[in-house]
């Protein structure tokens, strides 16, 4: 629905105002004493007109009340500014903007082609003479140039074919007159080379029939950025999406485990890393080719398929883990980015010569969409980590530039068969905000959007109507944006409306695809989410000083850690660990009435039969704990069970949640899975020992 198109429904809704008052009286969303949410401090704000909206799409897609007891996952409402960050001191920074070389690229790269940029020539009338080396890979952490280099003359030709996707240019004015001053300019380009076996698969595609094309999947994720975040951060992309492009967001979309690599594997595999094969570094010698990502789903079903993230250095199948053998997709940004930040002293901050990193970035995601024919499908992944994954503030440079992106995406119609998806990871782990409970919350509710094509739409009206549903009223996962991937592979593109069918409430599978309603019931068990990173669930601020056992399951975070350091054999460089304070206790009991359940007792299960005298047999404490030497900040969940008086501690689901910089640089090659829990026993590190990867994040 256009702006316009509900700005009029509203109108019509004016007239309902106390009907949408008596609904969302009682919503959980407006009343603190419900018995679900979470309290959070919030603002008191007038209903917005997109409030309004939200209000009145509920009522057309004719969804349950907020408080309907079937519920399995009530969110707590989470607000854009929280007046506890100004009562704690956070202030935003300031931001320059990114300012770039004047000198223009001597090089144009468009359509397979290597061309001269007329400014340059205008400029240079003596004639500029290039050095062409095509840039190589050699495994995920090396790229080098091959030999020897094509000579590009602007007196001989005009334009060179690409015969690969990255090139060095070395490129300098004629100098045939003597002492005529000679000009350089150098760096290295990037493009699209159409691959002939991409094209063969095109011929062999007989899954889909000849008059239509199968629908494109471009998909840009950000790093680090909560839903309520992007909203701060990039207001300008937000209502793009939201009011021009009528994008469905997932309002309770929730992380699965820690970090980037637990958000892409549950989007990409549909799996837990712990359930695919070992592949970190210093455990394994495999390489990640063995995960079952969906690149090779879309492969073998005739797609041209392509990866890039801008951070290589954080790599999300390279920071721990051991990268690629081969490249996962047939086009592959990994070569390209290595040489970018390792050239990164010859440019200015965020720059490759005169243009933004991000805006190289996307330009080359965008060389796919026009490099191939409309009837070869498309599988696009590109994940931006630069501005967003260090300070808050600075992912704010994003806005304008993906903005106009996607909005000439728009009107050069390349999302007419197009979905879009633009999504981020996780929330933001080490901020200032981090340390709040709505920081909490924020890190495990990150930003997800997808825009249909209206052809989907009008084609799949069932399908379509199954995914607004699940955005506003259900729990999903990454693992739902796998299966959605699957759906639109195996599904949508043969033609099949898979939304006339609901999901099963008592067949729920761990990953859902979206496009089928998925039941209300859904819990966070229902989609195999942890506690420790589940954000619906009902928890209760504890005084750890009052409460023992919230004191013991500050210390059996930190005996957990210390074992763990142990047991891989680096207690002799790293020092162990004491609890220096706790810092915040939380505590969640499960719902009473889950408790006491026996069975039903009618025939149609609508009466249930409780046990009034049973009892809680365990308790989740969420601990974040502050450890000395070093001053680290933990945080784990831990559960209690009172029949064996025991804590149970998964090690790997415990946060670090500030920086740690290089007071684990003795263990952050060898064992990196260490680096947040290890302070080394020599601290003698010197600036120079930080290189290029300044701070470390975790």
């Amino acid at each position: 629905m256009t702006l316009r198109r509900w700005r009029l429904k509203l109108v019509l809704a004016a007239t309902m105002s106390l009907f949408v008052v008596t609904i969302f009286h009682f919503s959980p969303y407006t009343n603190e004493s419900h018995p679900h949410p979470v309290t959070i401090p919030v603002y008191s704000h007038d209903s917005s007109l997109e409030d309004e909206w939200m209000k009145l799409r509920r009522i057309q897609l004719n969804l349950p009340d907020y408080d309907d007891p079937r519920r399995g996952c009530v969110m707590p409402k989470l607000t854009e500014y929280n007046p506890v960050y100004k009562s704690q001191g956070y202030r935003d920074k300031t931001i320059k903007k990114v300012v770039c070389k004047k000198e223009q690229d001597w090089l144009v790269v468009r359509n397979g082609n290597i061309s001269w940029n007329p400014v340059t020539i205008k400029k240079y009338s003596q004639g500029v003479k290039c050095l062409i080396n095509w840039m190589t890979r050699v495994n995920d952490f090396k790229q080098k140039k091959r030999e020897p280099a094509l000579i590009f003359d602007s007196r001989v030709n005009s334009t060179v074919i690409l015969e690969d996707d990255f090139f060095y240019a070395d490129c300098k004015t004629r100098s045939d007159i003597v002492l005529s001053p000679t000009y350089r300019w150098s760096n290295i380009m990037s493009g699209i080379r159409p691959k002939a076996a991409v094209m063969q698969r095109k011929n062999d595609n007989f899954l889909l029939k000849k008059e239509q094309s199968p629908f494109n999947i471009l998909i840009l994720g950000f790093d680090s950025v909560s839903h309520v975040n992007f909203m701060r951060r990039l207001p300008k992309l937000y209502h793009l999406l939201t009011q021009e492009l009528d994008a469905v967001v997932l309002d309770n979309y929730n992380i699965i485990g820690d970090g980037t690599t637990a958000a892409i594997l549950g989007m990409l595999a549909g799996s837990y890393e712990e359930e695919l094969p070992e592949t970190r570094r210093g455990k394994s010698s495999q390489t990640v080719d063995i995960y079952p990502l969906i690149f090779k789903d879309f492969k073998r079903n005739h797609y041209v398929t392509t990866y890039a993230e801008d951070e290589s250095s954080i790599g999300t199948f390279q920071y721990r883990l051991n990268g690629f053998k081969d490249p996962p997709s047939d086009h592959y940004m990994r070569p390209f980015q290595l040489q970018a930040e390792a050239d990164h002293k010859k440019h200015l901050t965020y720059c490759l010569g005169s243009k933004p990193k991000i805006n190289i970035l996307m330009s080359w995601l965008q060389e796919v969409l026009t490099s191939y024919p409309r009837d070869v499908g498309k599988f696009i992944f590109g994940f931006h980590s630069e501005y967003s994954h260090g300070v808050v503030e600075e992912l704010n440079l994003a806005d304008e530039p993906v903005t106009q992106w996607i909005r000439d995406l728009k009107d050069s119609s390349l999302l007419d068969n197009t979905i879009l998806m633009v999504m981020s990871d996780h929330g933001h782990r080490f901020s200032f905000t981090r340390s709040t409970l709505q920081g909490k919350y924020e890190e495990r509710l990150p930003f997800f959007s997808i825009i249909v094509p209206e052809s989907l739409k009008r084609r799949f009206p069932k399908s379509y109507h199954a995914l607004q549903i699940n955005a506003m009223d259900r729990l999903t996962t990454p693992f739902d944006v796998y299966e959605t991937l699957r759906s639109i592979l195996y599904d949508v593109n043969r033609g099949v409306d898979i939304g006339v069918t609901a999901h099963d409430v008592k067949n729920m599978t761990r990953g859902l695809t979206l496009f089928r309603e998925i039941p209300l019931e859904r819990s966070c068990s229902d989609g195999k989410i942890s506690d420790h990173w589940c954000a619906c669930n009902m928890w209760s601020q504890v005084d750890a000083d009052k409460e023992p056992l919230a004191m013991r399951a500050a210390e059996a975070i930190v005996s957990n850690i210390n074992r763990l350091v142990k047991e891989s054999g680096q207690q002799s460089q790293c020092q162990p660990l004491t609890l220096k304070h706790v810092t915040r206790s939380q505590k969640m009991l499960p719902k009473k009435d889950m408790i006491a359940f026996k069975e039903s007792k009618d025939h149609d299960g609508r009466v249930p039969d409780l046990d009034e005298k049973a009892t809680i047999p365990e308790v989740v404490y969420e601990i974040q704990v502050q450890t000395q030497p070093g001053n680290g900040l933990f945080e784990g969940t831990t559960k209690y069970t009172f029949s064996t008086d025991s804590f149970e501690v998964n090690v790997k689901e415990v946060s670090r949640v500030n920086r740690y910089g290089l007071t684990s640089k003795c263990v952050s090659d060898s064992f990196p899975h260490l680096a947040k829990f290890c302070y080394c026993r020599d601290q003698s590190l010197t600036a120079r020992d930080a290189g290029y990867m300044g701070i470390i994040m975790g």
